[in-house]
């Protein structure tokens, strides 16, 4: 709460002092001391004068007449003693001390009476008629008037006005904080949102107590667009990078007041702890298009249904998190945008839901170790994808399409670990835009299509750890020059191979990044 009087220590927050602190001190103007002393001096001199009364009596009028005019004296040095508006605290010194008391108790009432009425007023009136009390009833602690801010009146027809005041909420705390900004009447109900809702954020993910690893120029006055991760476009928050900033605890709902402009979210590689219903905040921010959720400790069962919502999605990252139980296909279909989508490291253990396969833009599919059964059926459906990945599945089966040869604009393909058994099609030979193909960790057999080498840009091509046995790689293969070559050409499989660079599993694994659209995703 603010005082108006001046604090005693210059640039001290009031904050820190209660009102005791405020109370006049020794030496200020309205000390009373020298005219209670000044009092008495009056009081033993009027009584000497009823002394010489008693004795002479002819001269009693003239002395009274004298300590009469002397208390009228003091009276008119007493009565200007005014408290002024800024001085309305009570006087240091008890009432008890006032000089009222001692002249009334005097046996002589007549010569008394009238030199002490006047002064009864002055130092009794100044703690009585102005008390230390604010002129306006105080608002809740910790607010500045919230009911009569236009701030107020949105947040609260947005959150509702009891959470708003509730001094243990958090958005109580970010609206506090947001009624601190001395520019805040210059804002725009965009703005005023944003900020809050940035507040919000950063108080519940732990950034006051732990501190984030990067979180410079969040909740100064400055303006948001210039905080760490922060993308503005026009003074409007358009995207939020915090991944691996440290945040730690529950994206609260209120990000969703971001959903008029919004478009990218990048939380991963953070310690965020949302389970369930505490994920409803995903499907209000329907103009995401890039949406990053990976290597966080995010769990619901199955894919959460709010991400239907979001059908301007191009990007969709929800690897290694503790999603779990099988895909729902429905969630997707209505993703018709969606250019990349990755769901590794997860526990499903079902099939590939045809709504994906069928997502007409889909360049991009990451379905690693997640449990997916099936077969390879599904290829002949896909669209043009430029990267498959779904290596780590045991449980997926049967043999290599003939169909996968249609897919002319994949360019990577991982189908290693998994359970796969049969000869490598020579429809590969048609995938010209291939390259790396990682198939090793199966139990493919036969031999190796010759057709590979129509592959002018494969770089990396792994086999290793196969039954392809007593067999020579083709010197088409060998031709192409290619960075990285793996099969088991050992002495103990008869697998003969000039060009390869690792003979024996585990090989290292080349991996060369040839997909950008998840970086651009407009």
């Amino acid at each position: 709460m603010m005082h108006d009087l001046s604090l005693h220590d210059e640039g001290m927050d009031p904050d820190e002092y209660g009102e005791d602190y405020y109370e006049n001190q020794a030496g200020d103007d309205i000390s009373s001391v020298p005219l209670i002393r000044n009092r008495r001096k009056y009081i033993g001199f009027g009584l000497v004068v009823f002394g010489f009364v008693l004795v002479f009596g002819g001269l009693s009028a003239a002395l009274l007449g004298g300590e009469e005019h002397e208390t009228a004296n003091g009276v008119e040095a007493e009565t200007p003693i005014k408290h002024s508006p800024s001085d309305r605290e009570p006087p240091r010194y008890s009432p008890t001390l006032s000089p009222v008391k001692a002249p009334v108790e005097s046996p002589v009432e007549a010569p008394v009476e009238a030199p002490v009425e006047a002064p009864v007023e002055a130092p009794v009136e100044a703690p009585v008629a102005e008390p230390t009390v604010p002129d306006t009833p105080e608002e809740p602690e910790g607010s500045l008037a919230p009911s009569h801010s236009p701030a107020f009146s949105l947040l609260s027809s947005l959150i509702g006005e009891n959470l708003l005041l509730d001094p243990e909420s958090l958005p109580n705390e970010a609206f506090n904080w947001l009624l601190g900004n001395t520019r805040l009447a210059t804002y725009d109900s965009t703005r005023i949102k944003q900020r809050f809702a940035l507040a919000c954020l950063h108080i519940a993910t732990n950034a006051q107590n732990d501190g984030w690893i990067d979180d410079q120029g969040w909740m100064s006055n400055d303006s948001e667009c210039g905080w760490a991760g922060v993308t503005c476009h026009d003074n409007f928050v358009t995207g939020l990078n915090l991944t691996a900033h440290g945040l730690k605890g529950t994206i609260p709902f209120e990000i969703s007041l971001l959903s008029d402009t919004l478009l990218a979210l990048k939380l991963s590689r953070n310690s965020i702890m949302n389970k369930n219903g505490e994920l409803a905040w995903l499907g209000e921010l329907t103009k995401l298009r890039l949406l990053e959720l990976d290597e966080t400790f995010l769990q619901y069962d199955g894919i959460p249904i709010y991400i239907k919502k979001l059908t301007d999605l191009r990007v969709l990252d929800l690897s290694n998190t503790l999603f779990y139980g099988e895909l729902d296909g429905s969630i997707f279909q209505p993703l018709q945008k969606l250019l990349y989508l990755e769901l590794g490291g997860n526990v499903y253990n079902s099939t590939l839901p045809q709504e994906i396969v069928e997502l007409p833009q889909l360049e991009a599919l990451y379905i690693y170790d997640v449990g997916l059964e099936g077969d390879l059926e599904f290829v002949s459906d896909l669209g043009p994808i430029f990267e498959l990945w779904m290596d780590d599945n045991p449980l997926l089966i049967g043999t290599i399409p003939t169909e996968i040869g249609r897919l002319t604009t994949l360019a990577s393909l991982s189908l290693s670990n998994c359970d796969f058994s049969g000869q490598i099609p020579t429809e590969v030979g048609a995938m010209t835009d291939m390259e790396q193909m990682w198939l090793f960790g199966n139990w493919l057999s036969g031999t190796v299509p010759s057709e590979i080498g129509n592959l002018g840009a494969l770089e990396i091509f792994a086999i290793e750890d196969n039954n392809i046995t007593d067999v020579v790689m083709p010197t088409e293969v060998c031709d192409l020059g290619l960075f990285s070559v793996s099969a088991d050409c050992n002495d103990n499989w008869g697998f003969t191979c000039d060009c390869c660079t690792c003979c024996e599993a585990p090989c290292p694994v080349a991996n060369l990044p040839i997909y950008s659209s998840r970086n651009d995703p407009s």
